[in-house]
């Protein structure tokens, strides 16, 4: 068949895992970056007395600086492998860091130090991973550790003149505002974004909620379209014995009947069968390596004598293939199907080909016939639910929308192919999982 136009079914790839929340990081969020503050530190005090040559107590500093490298190491050994769901840890760790902070300052310059404005990372931090009191207690305990670096500062050492105790009064009670309306906002805004992250969740869970139903759905409309065939046959049979008996009656053809009756009831449960495990299973059944021969020895059986014996399969198919096995039956049974009844429909017992290939870690099954084709509409709404080309009462419309939501639901696709008085080429690609 020469190319022709092409519609694209059925394609699904992976959905996002969920999003963790902010007061999830936690305490290893913390702890990576106290490692980070303090080397900064480090960095800053050596670079004061080492570069610029400030008159500064270099043990004192780094001594204070090593109490945090220590009480850090001590808190990750403490938490290693458990995570700690009590929040005074947290704001303990805050506190702690605020009091460290503090020293290094007094040791540095005291509020004249302009590092001082690093007490406000402490009270952002109690805001994002702690709730509003404990903000806002961070900003009243920086606070009090930055009015702290006023004791024993000079009011009247000012190069510009003026009263400096009144500057110095004038920061403190900016920082004070400052840090507690930033806590505040930060809190709201930390507060905001869990709220959104409870509702994408939620709606999360609904959407598995819906696929459930979704998938029981597709389980009913895939009984009646299995059913529809074998049920037919039946009613056809009971015409005919109803017909029969009118007459003389003729024990071989009954007996034949009879065993056809047989078959199509055993047909009729195989299916409840593997739909009722395919309940159990859900659009997650396991991938298997099975043998390719073993599916289309299946397959042929399902197709029946007369189908199974015109179905060409293609030179070169994989020796296995790595698919979940049902399912993936099931949709070949749906498109070779339909495959023959457009070549039927044209009252030829033509053949049907199946090509099996691996393509860029797919594996690729194509369906072709050489029926009449469809045009560009029929393509056009080829895949909805209950729309069929076929005759009245030989089809529900349902084989191909069934085979492109299972493609979908593995992850793969489902490509149709066709050109008006030439044929149709189905091809399904699913990923196949290492082996």
């Amino acid at each position: 068949m020469t190319p022709g136009r092409r519609v694209l079914l059925g394609s699904l790839r992976g959905a996002p895992g969920p999003v963790a929340s902010a007061p999830a990081v936690g305490l290893s969020w913390l702890l990576r970056l106290r490692w980070i503050l303090l080397a900064g530190q480090a960095t800053a005090v050596l670079a004061a007395t080492l570069l610029f040559r400030s008159p500064l107590p270099l043990v004192d500093l780094l001594g204070l600086v090593a109490l945090g490298l220590i009480s850090n190491g001590a808190l990750r050994w403490w938490t290693e492998g458990k995570p700690v769901e009590n929040h005074r840890v947290l704001a303990a760790t805050l506190v702690f860091d605020t009091a460290l902070l503090t020293g290094l300052l007094q040791l540095s310059g005291g509020a004249a130090n302009p590092f001082s404005v690093f007490y406000l990372v402490q009270v952002v931090l109690a805001a994002l991973l702690l709730d509003t009191r404990w903000a806002l207690a961070l900003a009243a305990v920086t606070s009090l550790g930055f009015a702290s670096l006023f004791l024993g500062l000079d009011p009247h050492a000012h190069h510009h003149g003026g009263d400096f105790s009144a500057h110095l009064q004038g920061m403190w009670i900016s920082y004070a505002l400052a840090a507690s309306l930033l806590g505040a906002f930060v809190v709201r805004v930390a507060r905001a974004l869990e709220q959104r992250e409870r509702q994408i969740a939620e709606l999360q869970r609904s959407r598995e909620r819906m696929e459930r139903l979704a998938s029981l759905g597709a389980l009913a409309a895939g009984a009646a379209h299995e059913l529809g065939t074998p049920l037919g046959t039946i009613l056809l049979i009971a015409e005919e014995l109803e017909r029969a008996s009118e007459g003389p009656l003729d024990g071989a053809s009954l007996r034949e009947d009879a065993r056809l009756l047989r078959g199509e009831a055993t047909r009729c449960r195989r299916i409840l069968d593997r739909m009722a495990a395919r309940s159990e299973g859900g659009a997650g059944e396991v991938s298997r390596a099975t043998p390719t021969h073993e599916l289309l020895v299946e397959l042929r059986g399902e197709l029946g004598e007369q189908r199974g014996g015109r179905l060409e399969v293609e030179a070169g198919v994989p020796e296995r293939v790595q698919v979940p096995r049902q399912v993936f039956l099931q949709v070949l049974v749906n498109l070779t199907q339909n495959a023959f009844d457009a070549v039927e429909h044209l009252g030829s017992e033509g053949k049907v080909r199946l090509t099996l290939r691996r393509e860029g870690g797919e594996l690729c099954a194509s369906v072709e016939d050489n029926g009449a084709g469809l045009g560009e509409e029929e393509l056009a709404r080829l895949g909805a639910p209950f729309y069929t080309t076929k005759a009245h009462g030989k089809g529900m419309g349902l084989g191909l929308f069934l085979s492109a939501t299972f493609a979908e639901r593995l992850g793969g696709r489902l490509e149709v192919e066709s050109r008006p008085g030439e044929g149709t080429r189905v091809r399904l690609c699913l990923p196949e999982e290492e082996r």
